[in-house]
């Protein structure tokens, strides 16, 4: 018991939980504005997945950190205004279009047969 104190009670345990809290915190945060603003916003995560990947790949590809964030940045606004869009436009229900962005980003394959 004392080695496991040992472990959780030092300065880099705080910082590596710091850094994986981070990102969740950050779409807890957007959830709640949302809900507050009376929209349940369920493709989240499907937008972080997307803007991740559009960051790391641009940032390897240009080699500049600061064109992958804001490439990031622009690409998670950029399906946020898709799924606004298809809610707005064609009255799509928000809770389907949060899944259908969930799915997008995921990279799962849904079909009828089990193929």
């Amino acid at each position: 018991m004392h080695d496991f104190l040992a472990v959780i009670l030092t300065t880099d345990f705080a910082f590596s939980v710091l850094r994986v809290t981070t990102p969740i915190l950050l779409a807890a945060l957007g959830a709640l504005i949302s809900s507050r603003a009376g929209i349940v916003n369920i493709g989240l995560e499907g937008i972080m997945l997307t803007s991740a990947l559009t960051g790391v790949l641009l940032s390897a590809y240009t080699g500049s950190a600061w064109l992958g964030l804001l490439c990031a940045a622009v690409s998670g606004v950029l399906l946020a205004g898709i799924l606004a869009f298809f809610t707005l436009q064609f009255k799509t229900h928000l809770i389907l279009g949060g899944i259908a962005i969930n799915a997008f980003a995921s990279g799962e394959r849904y079909s009828c047969c089990s193929c």
